[in-house]
C-alpha cells in the first residue's frame, strides 16, 4: 500500500514538473506564406502630334499626290520637313493678293503618340465678312496605303465648320493620318469681294476610342468620352449634357440678353446635370468689349438650376466686364463646389438664389474698376439672397481659397457679422499694397 501511494506521489510530481517545462516551450505549428510585390496600375495617356507640310513642287522627291481636278491633274509635291503645330502656332495659311482662279493645298499629318487608342474630330472656327462666299475647299483623306480616299470635289466654304462637325476618325497607338487641304477663289468671283477676308482657327480634337477593354472584357467605359470644349457653341452644349467637361480653349461669350427691359439676371449657360468642368488653365468669361455699355439685364456667365457642377482646374472665370453688375456663377437650386481656380465678378464672383455653394479653394476677387469706383461693392464678393438665406435655402460653406478685401468670417453680405465659414475653419489675413487678402485654413 505505501508503495503505492509512493508511486502515486511520484508520477504527480512528474507530472507537474512536465507542466512546467511546457510552459516554457514554442510550440511549431506548420505554416506557410505567399507574397505578392509589386502591384501596379498605370495610367494610359491621350497624346497627339500634328505637322503641316506646303506644297514645294521643287521638291520631287517628297510626298506627293495626284488629285484630279487639281493642278490640271499633275502631281503636287509637298516639303520634307513640315511645321509642327505643337511648337509653332503661326498659322498654316496666311495667303495675300487672293485673287479668282487662285489655289493652292496643304498636307496635315495627324500621329497618335500616346498609349491610348484615339478618336479624332476637326473643328473650325470661321471669321469671315463675307470672303468665304467666293472660296471653295475640299479636304481629302490620305488613305494607310498613300492612295487618296474618295474623289475630289469643290465645297462651299460655308461648309468648312459643318464639314469639321460630322466627321470623325479611329487612330490606333503609334497610327498616323493624313488629309489634304485643297481651296482657292472661284474664277467668276465679282468686284464685291474686294479687300474681303476670310480666317478660320483650326482645332484638331482627340478623345478616348472604344478599344482598351477593362477587366470584364468591356470596351464601352470610355464610350460617353467627350472632345474638350473650344467654341462657346460647344461648351454651352456639353454644360448642358452634364458630365465631364474640359475648357480646352480661352471662351470670350458675347452676353446675350432676355429681350426684357427689366434689369434681370441672365445666364449665358444653364446647367440642370451633375458636371464637372476642369478650367485647364484656361479662361472663360464675359466679352470685354462691352465693357462700357449699358445692358438691360445683368449677365452671368453661369447658371446652376439643378444637379451639381464641381470646378477644378487652375483656370479663370471672369465675368468682370465692367457693367457693375456682372456675376460669374449664379446658383439658383444646385450645388457648386469649387475645388481650385480663379474667379473674378463686377458685382459677385458667386452668388447664391438658392442652393449650396462649397468652396474648398481658389483665388476671388472683383474688376479693377469696380474696386477703384465702388470699393464697398467687395461687400458682395461672395453673396445670398437675403431672404433665401434667411430661410436656409442658399447656403455658403466655405473651406479654402483667398479672397480680396472680403473676409468669409465677418462680413456684411448678408447683413454685419456674416459668417460663410464652415466648422472647424478660421481666416488669416495678408495685406498686399493697399488691399487685404483673407485665407481660409483648417482651425
Amino acid at each position: 500500500m505505501n508503495t503505492t501511494k509512493k508511486s502515486l506521489w511520484a508520477a504527480g510530481i512528474a507530472l507537474l514538473i512536465s507542466i512546467a517545462l511546457l510552459i516554457g516551450t514554442t510550440f511549431a505549428w506548420f505554416t506557410d506564406s505567399v507574397i505578392n510585390k509589386g502591384n501596379v496600375i498605370s495610367a494610359g495617356d491621350l497624346k497627339i502630334s500634328a505637322t503641316a507640310y506646303d506644297v514645294d513642287m521643287r521638291n520631287t522627291s517628297g510626298q506627293s499626290y495626284e488629285i484630279a481636278g487639281v493642278n490640271n491633274g499633275n502631281k503636287i509635291y509637298f516639303e520634307a520637313t513640315g511645321q509642327n503645330l505643337k511648337n509653332d502656332s503661326n498659322p498654316i495659311i496666311n495667303e495675300s493678293l487672293w485673287e479668282p482662279g487662285k489655289s493652292n493645298a496643304k498636307l496635315l499629318t495627324v500621329k497618335n503618340e500616346g498609349s491610348l487608342a484615339a478618336k479624332l474630330s476637326l473643328s473650325f472656327d470661321v471669321n469671315s465678312d463675307g470672303l468665304q462666299n467666293a472660296l471653295w475647299f475640299d479636304f481629302i483623306q490620305v488613305g494607310s496605303d498613300g492612295n487618296l480616299v474618295g474623289e475630289f470635289t469643290k465645297r462651299p466654304m460655308s461648309e468648312l465648320a459643318s464639314l469639321g462637325k460630322n466627321r470623325e476618325f479611329s487612330l490606333a497607338t503609334g497610327q498616323s493620318i493624313s488629309f489634304i487641304l485643297v481651296y482657292g477663289m472661284n474664277e467668276h468671283a465679282g468686284n464685291d469681294y474686294q479687300g474681303k477676308t476670310f480666317g478660320a482657327d483650326v482645332t484638331i480634337l482627340a478623345k478616348q476610342d472604344t478599344v482598351e477593354k477593362d477587366g470584364f472584357g468591356s470596351n464601352q467605359y470610355d464610350s460617353e468620352s467627350r472632345y474638350e470644349s473650344i467654341s462657346a457653341e460647344s461648351l454651352k452644349a456639353d454644360l448642358a449634357a452634364g458630365g465631364s467637361v474640359v475648357l480646352g480653349d480661352d471662351i470670350n461669350i458675347t452676353p446675350e440678353g432676355n429681350g426684357v427691359d427689366d434689369g434681370s439676371l441672365v445666364p449665358q449657360t444653364t446647367i440642370t446635370k451633375d458636371t464637372t468642368m476642369n478650367l485647364s488653365d484656361k479662361t472663360l468669361s464675359l466679352d470685354t468689349s462691352k465693357t462700357n455699355e449699358s445692358l438691360p439685364y445683368v449677365p452671368s456667365l453661369i447658371a446652376v438650376n439643378s444637379g451639381t457642377l464641381t470646378l477644378t482646374g487652375e483656370g479663370t472665370i471672369n465675368a468682370e466686364a465692367g457693367y457693375n453688375t456682372a456675376y460669374g456663377i449664379n446658383v439658383t437650386g444646385g450645388t457648386v463646389v469649387i475645388e481650385d481656380g480663379n474667379y473674378y465678378g463686377a458685382m459677385s464672383a458667386v452668388q447664391v438664389q438658392k442652393g449650396t455653394l462649397i468652396i474648398n479653394g481658389g483665388f476671388f476677387d472683383l474688376a479693377p474698376t469696380i474696386k477703384s469706383d465702388a470699393p464697398e461693392y467687395a461687400t458682395y464678393l461672395i453673396n445670398c439672397i437675403d431672404a433665401s438665406y434667411k430661410d436656409g435655402s442658399a447656403i455658403v460653406k466655405i473651406k479654402g481659397g483667398t479672397f480680396v478685401n472680403f473676409d468669409p468670417s465677418n462680413n456684411a453680405a448678408e447683413g454685419a457679422g456674416t459668417n460663410f465659414l464652415a466648422d472647424g475653419y478660421k481666416v488669416i489675413s495678408e495685406k498686399h499694397g493697399t488691399e487685404i487678402w483673407y485665407t481660409v485654413v483648417p482651425e
